[in-house]
């Protein structure tokens, strides 16, 4: 996307559209750095403007194990320009999820919410390592209140 958006970005100057008349823009975000956790919190509510109140959304949501963030990432050299334009202070040739390779989170837990949008129940599903069983699949433990019970990873996911 980003080379798109460059190559975009290219045409309107080929073209001198830059900065004049009404444009179709696309709006992104990339990031310099990556914290070691990452936390998403989704908001599965939608207000019913006829019934006056939030309404859950309850259909069954799924996601990948592994996420990869580097179409999300500001280049490398983009970095190295930057830090050399603020006199070195920022050594972003060394940020480390750099050395270590591409930007790579794996999920280690998720939390359900089940009942309403008012009242109801949380459980976790939290994957404490990357073991896994003797079966070959990933080891996945579910925390509801007092109870702690080994639970398949597509009941987590």
């Amino acid at each position: 996307e980003l080379m798109d958006l460059k190559a975009k970005i290219q045409a309107m100057k080929d073209e001198g559209k830059e900065g004049f008349g009404k444009q179709s823009i696309t709006r992104n975000f990339l990031f310099k750095r990556l914290p070691p956790v990452l936390i998403f919190n989704l908001q599965r509510v939608q207000y019913c403007p006829m019934r006056g109140i939030p309404i859950k959304i309850n259909s069954r949501f799924e996601f990948e194990q592994k996420l990869n963030l580097t179409q999300f990432m500001v280049a490398k050299s983009a970095q190295d320009r930057g830090a050399k334009q603020q006199g070195g202070k920022e050594q972003a040739a060394k940020d480390p999820k750099y050395e270590k390779g591409e930007p790579i989170y794996h999920l280690h837990s998720v939390i359900v919410h089940s009942g309403y949008s008012q009242v109801g129940h949380y459980v976790a599903y939290i994957r404490p390592s990357a073991r896994s069983r003797s079966n070959g699949e990933e080891e996945w433990f579910k925390f509801d209140d007092d109870k702690v019970t080994p639970v398949p990873a597509y009941d987590a996911v």
